[in-house]
């Protein structure tokens, strides 16, 4: 597998995780969510530092993990065990939100191609200036 392909289904991965988080009714285990949201984003910078030899994402790796996989989390569950734990209002069935992050997420792997000619060009792979690698537009969407 390519490292492209890594940093692609990782992303993919961390969108879903990031509605998991949103979807949570229950504040505790969306701090859990939260934490496994965070290791896979650790896991994104440790690939891109693997594939592209970039020697400071590994230190950012180590800190994010340290920080948001580790002391985040535990920071939030000590202060609802003072506060207590509060149920949130109605949201939409994670199944529901699990099959709307899919399809954003198929749709952003296809570089946007539901829709021939979007582009403005007639090559399919939107080359004309308007594409751009995945890991970049999905920057945009993220954080």
């Amino acid at each position: 597998m390519s490292g492209t392909s890594v940093v692609n289904a990782l992303t993919v991965l961390l969108i879903l995780t990031s509605m998991l988080v949103v979807e949570t009714k229950r504040l505790r285990l969306a701090a859990y969510m939260y934490s496994i949201q965070s290791l896979v984003l650790v896991s994104i910078f440790l690939s891109l530092a693997v594939f592209m030899h970039a020697e400071p994402l590994y230190i950012w790796s180590v800190t994010a993990f340290i920080t948001k996989t580790i002391l985040v989390p535990y920071l939030i569950i000590r202060t609802l065990k003072k506060v207590g734990e509060q149920e949130e209002g109605k949201s939409l069935k994670t199944t529901t939100s699990v099959f709307f992050c899919c399809a954003l997420g198929s749709f952003i792997v296809r570089g946007g191609r539901f829709f021939p000619g979007v582009c403005g060009t007639k090559d399919k792979d939107c080359a004309g200036g308007f594409y751009r690698p995945f890991s970049s537009r999905i920057a945009l969407y993220v954080d």
